[in-house]
């Protein structure tokens, strides 16, 4: 068994050159499931405390979400998705669905085809080893006016809207609430903000995950050797927010292609970042005040 806390590094936040915060990062426990060979995205349950949700991508394209410890990254539950098909799941995320919690998935295939989905399940009441949640939406999307555009980030609001970026250009998407079951159609969504990244790397540094605070006031972004955070000081005005370029920076250590999925925990104050493959470690960084 590895010791839980193998390292402890400080990362300092910085806004505009000053620094704001700092966090402490720690490797946790490998994720040692063998269902898990290409771990993509990372979100934390709304109503288990303590339980992060991820799922393999394309080079283990089964259906399947699974649930795991936040402390010691065993697995705790396999949660099958149906109805849905994994063609390319890059991200997942956690956030209100009317009065219940759901858990969203991205579906990402644009090098096969340009329309990507959103699948759409309620979290389980109960967590045990295999379970089936029924009832999943899909909803299909394009980029408006952008063929071949990926994405790895879907994000949700307090309200229900779900966020997409896309991966190269940073093109922020709004997949409102409303649509859910009222079309059978690809939605054509608007992307004309983009997200501006501040001078701490180049324009075109790929948007590999992301997510939003329970409350709604904090977005995260993972680009390369750098953690986004912006504040959203206008209620709801995320694309706003993220197109400003007054986003607080991590430098936390040197690029791993391996990193996959971030996520605030389940009270937006500490994040956690995964690393893709077999045997890999969840990064769990604590805010120091």
């Amino acid at each position: 068994m590895l010791l839980l806390v193998l390292t402890l590094q400080f990362a300092s936040l910085y806004v505009n050159g000053v620094t704001a915060a700092t966090f402490a990062h720690k490797h946790l426990q490998a994720v040692t499931s063998p269902l898990i060979t290409h771990a993509s995205g990372l979100a934390a349950s709304r109503i288990h405390e303590g339980v992060l949700y991820t799922h393999n991508d394309a080079n283990n394209p089964q259906p399947y979400v699974f649930a795991l410890n936040a402390s010691t990254s065993v697995l705790i539950a396999t949660l099958r998705i149906f109805p849905s098909t994994n063609k390319d799941w890059e991200d997942i995320a956690v956030g209100p669905c009317g009065s219940k919690s759901c858990i969203y998935i991205l579906d990402s295939q644009p090098h096969r085809h340009r329309v990507h989905s959103l699948y759409r399940v309620q979290e389980p009441e109960f967590l045990y080893s295999d379970q089936i949640l029924l009832n999943a939406s899909k909803l299909d999307f394009t980029f408006q006016n952008h063929e071949d555009t990926p994405s790895d980030t879907v994000m949700v609001d307090p309200r229900g809207d779900a966020w997409v970026i896309s991966t190269r250009e940073g093109r922020i998407g709004r997949v409102r609430r409303d649509l859910w079951g009222h079309t059978t159609n690809a939605i054509d969504i608007d992307t004309h903000r983009r997200v501006l990244i501040p001078h701490v790397h180049n324009d075109h540094s790929p948007i590999m995950a992301g997510d939003m605070s329970p409350d709604g006031t904090q977005i995260i972004v993972l680009i390369p050797n750098y953690v986004l955070i912006w504040d959203v000081h206008i209620k709801y005005n995320y694309a706003g927010a993220l197109s400003e370029t007054n986003a607080q920076v991590i430098h936390w250590g040197t690029y791993n292609r391996q990193m996959e999925g971030i996520c605030w925990d389940n009270h937006g104050e500490n994040f956690y970042i995964n690393q893709e493959g077999q045997n890999k470690y969840l990064i769990y960084f604590v805010r120091h005040h």
